[in-house]
């Protein structure tokens, strides 16, 4: 028998950001679709062959592959708050919450949100993962059980998701621990940075996903010439959209850089901070970048 949608009513997805309340909706949402007759589908795999068509159908996804399966999906998307999040996602790390760590799973935590974000601006309804009931179309009340709460845990990096899709003005900070340096540049204390040397890419970073929109970002930095005089190139975009600044600093002080830049889509950020040319002293510090949506 040729494939045949399992369903020519609703259609529904529900599209998860990281939450403690995750698997509880899960296991919910599935049980009230079942009942209802609704097949429930999981992951990227496609909608199987059904010799009778179902009432509706119920698919739930965590990652964009799984809604890129489901182009005529009516998504919703079940957002919690970006601090109880990211502890849902460091809790596997089992209490060792190292930096790297930390910074991982603000990365992911991104991901989820930035792609919640796409969906709702795209239209889909905002559901509150904490809420103890929720009605959905087609099934009507769902009701959640009890788990366990988590410890949130605050990120300035992720306050652009403190509402889903982020709002005009939405605006996070992001420490220069987010970012890299090459070693070979560091001095004793954090993102200390000698400037001695030829023309190179001093810091890099930090790859977070942001929706499509208009993004800008402000760089701080301290630095010293040492006497003499500092060129820096800043970039500020994703992949090849790039804003550039070119800047030359004589006296030693803190500075803020301003770069304004387009997201099309959603995409991860990286904002690049170079020496322009060679120099023979001078000193950098990364104070910390941030980004605010216009």
């Amino acid at each position: 028998m040729a494939a045949r949608r399992v369903s020519d009513g609703p259609r529904l997805g529900v599209y998860f950001t990281p939450s403690p309340y995750e698997a509880v909706w899960r296991e919910a949402l599935t049980a009230t679709a079942t009942s209802a007759g609704w097949p429930v589908i999981a992951g990227a795999s496609a909608e199987t062959t059904a010799p009778h068509k179902a009432p509706g159908s119920l698919r739930l996804a965590t990652c964009p592959s799984e809604i890129a399966a489901s182009p005529e999906v009516d998504w919703l998307v079940m957002i919690d708050s970006p601090s109880a999040a990211l502890a849902t996602v460091t809790a596997s790390a089992g209490g060792n919450l190292t930096a790297s760590v930390l910074s991982s799973a603000i990365w992911h935590t991104a991901q989820r949100f930035a792609t919640a974000s796409t969906l709702a601006s795209g239209g889909a309804r905002v559901l509150d993962a904490a809420a103890r009931t929720l009605d959905l179309p087609g099934l009507g009340p769902v009701h959640r059980a009890d788990c366990a709460d988590v410890i949130p845990i605050a990120a300035t990096a992720l306050d652009v998701y403190l509402t889903v899709p982020p709002a005009t003005g939405a605006r996070a900070v992001w420490p220069s621990d987010l970012f890299t340096c090459p070693a070979a540049d560091m001095t004793d204390g954090p993102f200390q940075i000698d400037l001695t040397g030829r023309p190179r890419v001093l810091v890099y970073g930090p790859h977070i996903d942001l929706p499509a929109g208009d993004w800008c970002a402000t760089v701080r930095i301290g630095v010293d010439p040492e006497g003499g005089h500092i060129r820096l190139r800043l970039e500020w975009g994703q992949g090849t959209g790039m804003t550039t600044a070119n800047v030359t600093i004589r006296d030693p002080g803190h500075y803020a850089v301003r770069l304004t830049q387009n997201w099309p889509g959603q995409g991860p950020a990286e904002m690049r901070l170079w020496l322009g040319e060679a120099s023979f002293g001078g000193r950098l510090t990364l104070l910390d970048v941030a980004v605010e949506r216009l």
